[in-house]
């Protein structure tokens, strides 16, 4: 995977990896995968995808676990996420019958191919080609924010719904009590 050098990249302890803006490749291949898997992400609006090697890759591979625990996380999450209009996805380069033990959260896991995978933060391997942990947000105040080189998958997952939540909240806080807040998404 080689990162475009027009790209600043910045080590974030706060979200607990590596920060940069998106390409227009990445987030035009994010885009398209999601649109073909059914669930397009929304356009004018916040949407945060989390990428992540699959099911029982970690335990394979140290390096790319701690899948389970941020994927539990995510489902407790996205209710709430999605009442402030904040739309969460995932992604995977799985088969979607290895998401099935998610219950409902699977069906929001877009399958890259292993040529979607390619233009995205990636790694290959013996067994076949996996995605990176890594986390994308389009729209908003954050739009094109990418972290990646994640060190703890699920401190990383409550900072950026911490960071999205704070975001929403700000932006509907001078509609408080108008009235306004109630029509908000």
């Amino acid at each position: 995977m080689s990162i475009p050098t027009s790209v600043p990249t910045t080590k974030d302890t706060g979200l607990h990896g590596v920060t940069r803006t998106a390409s227009d490749q990445e987030r035009g291949t994010v885009q398209s995968v999601f649109e073909r898997h059914g669930t397009p992400l929304p356009q004018g609006s916040v949407a945060v995808v989390f990428a992540y090697p699959g099911h029982g890759v970690g335990e394979r591979h140290r390096r790319l676990s701690g899948c389970t625990n941020q994927m539990l996380l995510l489902s407790n999450a996205s209710a709430g996420l999605s009442r402030l209009g904040i739309t969460v996805a995932a992604a995977s380069t799985e088969p979607p019958e290895k998401h099935a033990h998610l219950g409902e959260l699977s069906w929001i896991i877009a399958r890259f191919t292993e040529d979607d995978a390619g233009a995205v933060p990636h790694t290959d391997l013996p067994e076949g080609r996996f995605l990176l942990r890594w986390t994308m947000v389009l729209g908003g105040p954050r739009d094109g924010l990418l972290v990646t080189d994640i060190t703890d998958s699920v401190a990383h997952t409550r900072a950026v719904i911490d960071l999205l939540t704070a975001d929403r909240l700000r932006a509907v806080a001078p509609d408080a009590g108008t009235g306004v807040l109630a029509e908000s998404p």
